[in-house]
């Protein structure tokens, strides 16, 4: 049987939570580097409050269950949702194998999360993978609902030229090619990893150069700002995170930064000079050369995540689709 109890300040790096990581199924958007830098920027403010489910085994001690969720105060009343704030792509419970195969723990799990809650209008899961819904669908009683955007991933092969020659086709490939001597004619062009030391200034480059080009983009709130810049140098100081940057004559052209999870590349933030480089369609260049690059580096899935842009086709990704719950309790 589990305990089960709230935390406000649960330690995402502690030993316990690494363990049960080992024993689990998550995302990287349950790494403890993620979940630590978005609890200290981005529910911060008075209207919002951590609110972590934990679940330990009454008999051992072990922690078995974390689900991250945040309790945010609004006109309408409380609102209980998954640590979301429009950075988290993939929501997931933490739950050791060991109690997916207690069904007697199992089973009364739903009802005590929601006693455990406490007084709240809605409790908001999103958005979630088609893989995670048996893990969601053991704590909330309710059926999932299709979310009208999905999610995109690719997994190119070696060598990567001739793979990449039949997943473009001759004359998007051609295209391409000739967009990147074109750029070549202006200057060395190089596609580099950044060192951890320039990450958060690669990061504001791109906040600057996505300024007025997207509404509502969260980069350009300051906490979310500071949440990027912080997991961009530590992630990448552990291994968990990478930002690309191509740049011709020494000048930056684009910046793509993603997380890194084993063998697959999940890109995030994306931003161009499209000012002085928009006839080269620096965007599919750069996903084009790190795609390239994470695969001749022995990577294998490369994952453009949440969201139905069209550029995406371009790259003929497979579409999933993704789902959220919204349990009312009022």
């Amino acid at each position: 049987m589990l305990e089960l109890s709230l935390s406000d300040q649960f330690t995402f790096n502690s030993r316990e939570y690494r363990g049960l990581l080992r024993n689990a199924q998550a995302t990287p958007f349950q790494h403890p580097e993620w979940l630590s830098s978005y609890y200290r920027y981005l529910v911060a403010h008075p209207e919002s409050t951590a609110m972590v489910i934990l679940g330990h085994s009454k008999s051992t001690g072990e922690l078995q269950l974390v689900v991250p969720l945040v309790k945010r105060l609004s006109e309408n009343g409380c609102i209980i949702e998954s640590a979301y704030s429009d950075v988290t792509d993939y929501a997931c419970p933490v739950v050791h194998t060991g109690l997916l195969a207690n069904r007697e723990a199992l089973s009364s799990l739903p009802g005590d999360l929601i006693k455990l809650l406490g007084p709240h209008k809605l409790l908001h899961i999103q958005p979630v993978r088609e893989e995670e819904l048996p893990l969601w669908k053991l704590l909330i009683r309710q059926s999932p609902v299709k979310l009208d955007y999905g999610r995109h991933q690719v997994t190119p092969s070696l060598p990567f030229s001739p793979w990449r020659d039949r997943n473009f086709g001759k004359a998007r490939r051609s295209q391409l090619d000739r967009k990147l001597r074109r750029l070549e004619d202006r200057g060395h062009v190089r596609l580099e990893i950044v060192p951890t030391s320039h990450a958060a200034g690669a990061i504001e480059w791109a906040r600057r150069h996505r300024e007025d080009r997207f509404p509502d983009d969260p980069i350009q709130r300051p906490e979310t700002l500071r949440f990027y810049s912080e997991i961009a140098s530590s992630g990448e100081a552990a291994s968990f995170t990478r930002t690309y940057r191509l740049s011709c004559g020494g000048d930056t052209v684009a910046v793509c930064f993603g997380i890194v999870d084993e063998m697959q590349f999940y890109y995030l933030v994306l931003a161009c000079d499209y000012h002085n480089y928009a006839a080269h369609s620096p965007g599919t260049l750069i996903l084009d050369l790190a795609m390239g690059d994470w695969v001749s580096g022995g990577g294998k899935i490369f994952d453009f995540t949440i969201g139905d842009e069209a550029y995406k086709k371009n790259f003929r990704c497979d579409k999933s689709p993704m789902y959220e719950f919204m349990v009312r309790t009022d």
